[in-house]
């Protein structure tokens, strides 16, 4: 029966797993109150069988034996003793098998006193013997002169004893018939017990698997359908299965996991439209033009979040001959931050380009950001001018430019002016150039503050003073100095999702002849 149950097939009853407990303990009950007052009493008749070998049939039969060879000693033997007299009989005194005889058939009237249908051969067997036990006790001078008639008292004596034999035996008879009916019955009853019992195994097998074992199957073909994102629907659950909550709760999870999936297959779409304009943001923020004559720069950007920084640079050749070197943070993290810094990044590079100067450029930035009550930016503009052997900066706010002298020495350009951004509500005069002598073996690093502020697991941030150690004893080049400055970040175990992190280096190769306009008007 159970092997034809199919998953998802229909089960008799609506029995729940506790029911099912307490109605196999309940069958097992009412099994074995049928079961063993039955076998207990079979169990008892075997033992009062047992009681009656032991205790009648093997005395009785013994005490018969030793009666018959008391009585059939010779007159001049002294015969069994009896068993309370150890000393033989004297001659001319009464014959020694009397004591034994009587003794012994004491004993036997004690055994067959359990088994009725001895009484009447033990009192026939009795009265025999009396009658030989009074010729017996006579006193004579010799045994010569015994009475002719005690061969036939003793005659009579044995044909009782051997009707008496019989009747043990055959008491012997019932006694086994009676135990072997016993231990048959008490078999049938186990057996029967013992059948009644499979049939309830079966039957609570049965039921198991109909009620736990199916629907447990179902729950685990509907979790794995749920898991795996196969379409089609669940499998049907009756209403008032125990386990209907779970599948309910399968079914929620299923239409929550449908949702996600068609979110995230909504995501990988926008993304893949959207991810050449991620990587074209990406590049417009981070690209550089080619330096001016006689300047070497190299800058990168590690974002804190995705392609898409809220920091930016740029190298820009001046129409005087100068490099422009143009690095800007705006506030956030993000495709936001970096639109915007996009925004600012262009608006400061028309002013470049225009040859405005570095004033013009963060007024441009300025105006790009007015609208934007809660965006502000930092900025640095440093124009390196190799035929003057100069370094013009600005620095609205940003994190200060670190220049290192070819003695090694390390200085801070610092800050001429405010942050840039709604707060400031007119652009004319907030922001000043400072200038400073560059010569060749200088090298000028702007970086963001995701860099001096890098912290590791512990909270410690990585500092000025380190930042100035591997500028101070760190390759010449741009390109190998801003890769030892990210491996320095890196050493620290600094959180990279913290912040953007974004360095620009610049040097000068040589002094090239001075152009008509130089960047000195910048100043």
């Amino acid at each position: 029966m159970i092997g034809t149950l199919r998953p998802g097939g229909r089960c008799p009853g609506r029995l729940t797993p506790a029911g099912l407990l307490w109605g196999g303990l309940g069958s097992a009950v009412a099994i074995a109150a049928v079961t063993a007052p039955g076998a207990l009493d079979a169990r008892d008749d075997i033992d009062r069988a047992a009681v009656r070998f032991s205790a009648h049939l093997d005395p009785a039969a013994r005490a018969l034996h030793e009666l018959v060879a008391a009585v059939q000693s010779p007159p001049g033997t002294p015969g069994p003793a009896p068993r309370d007299t150890a000393a033989p009989a004297a001659p001319g005194a009464p014959r020694p098998g009397a004591a034994v005889a009587a003794d012994r058939m004491a004993a036997l009237r004690a055994a067959a006193d359990g088994l009725p249908r001895l009484g009447a051969p033990v009192g026939d067997l009795e009265r025999e013997l009396s009658a030989w036990l009074t010729d017996a006790t006579a006193a004579r001078p010799l045994p010569a002169l015994a009475p002719a008639d005690r061969g036939e008292l003793t005659d009579r004596v044995l044909v009782h004893a051997t009707r008496l034999t019989d009747a043990v035996y055959q008491e012997y008879d019932r006694a086994r018939a009676d135990a072997s009916r016993a231990r048959e019955a008490m078999g049938l009853r186990l057996a029967l017990g013992a059948a009644a019992l499979l049939a309830l195994l079966c039957t609570l097998t049965m039921l198991m698997w109909c009620r736990i074992v199916l629907p447990l199957a179902t729950l685990e073909r509907t979790l794995g359908a749920v898991a795996s994102g196969r379409p089609g629907r669940l499998p049907a659950v009756p209403r008032r299965s125990w386990l209907s909550h779970a599948h309910a709760e399968t079914r929620r999870v299923q239409l929550a996991l449908k949702e996600e999936r068609w979110a995230a297959r909504r995501d990988r779409e926008a993304l893949r439209s959207n991810g050449t304009a991620a990587m074209g943001l990406r590049h417009i923020l981070t690209v550089t033009e080619q330096p001016g004559p006689g300047v070497r720069s190299h800058g990168d950007t590690v974002a804190a979040e995705g392609l898409i920084a809220g920091d930016f640079l740029d190298t820009v050749a001046l129409p005087g001959g100068a490099t422009a070197l143009l690095q800007g943070d705006i506030a956030g993290h993000g495709v936001q931050a970096g639109l915007l810094a996009a925004q600012v990044k262009y608006a400061a590079l028309a002013a470049l380009r225009l040859g405005r100067g570095p004033e013009a450029a963060v007024q441009a930035a300025w105006s790009a950001l007015a609208h934007e009550d809660e965006r502000f930016a930092t900025l640095a503009v440093v124009v390196v001018d190799p035929a003057a052997g100069a370094l013009h900066w600005l620095n609205a706010g940003h994190e200060e430019p670190f220049l290192r002298r070819a003695t090694g020495e390390v200085e801070r350009l610092a800050a001429t002016g405010p942050l840039v951004g709604s707060l400031i509500t007119e652009s004319d005069g907030s922001w000043s150039v400072r200038s400073t002598a560059f010569a060749r073996g200088d090298l000028v690093v702007l970086c963001t503050d995701g860099l001096t502020e890098a912290r590791n697991a512990a909270g410690h941030q990585l500092g000025d003073t380190a930042v100035a150690a591997v500028l101070r004893d760190g390759p010449p080049d741009p390109v190998a100095m801003v890769r030892a400055l990210y491996l320095a970040v890196e050493d620290h175990g600094a959180d990279w999702q913290r912040d953007d992190v974004t360095i620009l280096a610049a040097d000068t190769t040589c002094r090239p002849a001075p152009a008509r306009a130089t960047a000195a008007g910048h100043r």
